[in-house]
Order: structure tokens, then C-alpha cells, then sequence
């Protein structure tokens, strides 16, 4: 571990936690963070993930709750009440339009991570990278753990060995 940082108060609601870590003989160091962002605000969601955007000095992978929609999954059916505010979209373009590739969308793996027992399933936790896409490995939702949580385990593979390699994509189809 090179650095570690814990983010507290504006904009974070619930905060952020990151590190940079250095993998023996594969540079770059690499910058490790976990959030959550706002549950139901979605100009506070955006806020956060703007301010996520400010630490780029190395290539990144952020996992969490993001308590919103990615930006091009398929639309979900329309729901009333609470769950309208999760139908935001703009922290994950927001994310996306800064260089981060949604690991999930980039390996085409959609499964919902929430709600798949209420009325709005769809992909909450998500991994993103700066890494180049060729590094991207595997990706992968846990679907048979659903009694323990409301949230569904995500899991990212990456080869660090690519991440000097220019061959990022967006995953847009």
C-alpha cells in the first residue's frame, strides 16, 4: 500500500474509502476505492460521483453501492413511490463520460444486484475501472447467496499485466 484516504462530509453521505496499491513488477500503482453513495438523493448521488472523478492521478477501480441506474442497462418497468429516485442515471454517465468502464456493462453480465425480490431489480453494485478494457478479466454476480443480504456480492477480475496496453473501450455497443 502506497496511500490510503478515508472521505468524510461534503459531498459524501455516507463517505469514501480509498487506497493505492502497487502490485510487485506491475506498474502503474493502482488506486483502490470503495462508496456508497446517497440512497435517495439523486443531485447528491451526482455530486459524489463528480467528486470522484477529481482523483485520477492513477488508474482506478471503484466498487460499491451506487443507489442508482447504469447508464445503459435496459430500462426497468415503471415503478411509483421511493424507487423513482433510484431511476437516475446521470452518476454512472457521469463516471462513463470521465473514461470509467462499468466492468459489468463491458462484460455484458446485467444481472440485477437489488431488488431482485421487490419491484425494481436492476444492477446497484458495480465495479468501475480506468484500467484498459484489456485488462478486464472476469466479472461476476453472486445469485445464490440472496438470503444473506438485499444486496447481491460483485466480483471484478483484472490482469495488471495489460495495464500498459492502449486498448481501452467503452463497452458500447
Amino acid at each position: 500500500m502506497i496511500e490510503q484516504r478515508h472521505e468524510y462530509g461534503h459531498p459524501y453521505w455516507h463517505g469514501a474509502a480509498r487506497i493505492v496499491v502497487q502490485a510487485d513488477g506491475h506498474p502503474p500503482p493502482v488506486q483502490l476505492a470503495s462508496i456508497r453513495l446517497a440512497p435517495s438523493s439523486p443531485v447528491i448521488r451526482l455530486a459524489e460521483a463528480e467528486a470522484l472523478l477529481i482523483a485520477k492521478e492513477h488508474p482506478a477501480i471503484i466498487g460499491g453501492d451506487f443507489n442508482a441506474l447504469p447508464a445503459r442497462d435496459p430500462e426497468p418497468r415503471r415503478v411509483e413511490g421511493r424507487s423513482r429516485r433510484k431511476l437516475d442515471r446521470r452518476p454512472a454517465q457521469a463516471l462513463e463520460e470521465a473514461g470509467f468502464i462499468d466492468v459489468g456493462a463491458h462484460t455484458k453480465d446485467t444481472t440485477p444486484t437489488v431488488g431482485h425480490d421487490s419491484e425494481l431489480p436492476y444492477r446497484c453494485d458495480r465495479i468501475y475501472t480506468t484500467l484498459p478494457a484489456g485488462a478486464i478479466t472476469g466479472h461476476q454476480i453472486i445469485t445464490n447467496a440472496d438470503n444473506e443480504s438485499d444486496h447481491r456480492p460483485v466480483i471484478a477480475e483484472f490482469d495488471l499485466a495489460n495495464t500498459t496496453r492502449d486498448t481501452q473501450t467503452t463497452g458500447q455497443s
